[in-house]
């Protein structure tokens, strides 16, 4: 099921007082990054895991305090 469309859904709003418009404020905390090789060598170091069940070794992860 989607959610009913907004008549003016896609077109610009007329006026910036326009009770239909919402403004979010999101302020992280933290975040979390992931850097790995190709997907075709990540794929092997996960099959290669599976085999030998070990952990793969598949790239850099860490997180950050914002």
């Amino acid at each position: 099921m989607t959610a009913p469309r907004s008549r003016n859904c896609g077109r610009h709003r007329d006026s910036a007082d326009d009770p239909a418009i919402r403004v979010l404020k999101i302020t992280p905390k933290d975040a979390q990054y992931w850097d790995s090789p190709g997907t075709v060598v990540s794929y092997v170091k996960m099959l290669a895991a599976a085999v030998s069940d070990s952990r793969p070794e598949i790239g850099d992860s860490g997180k950050v305090r914002m």
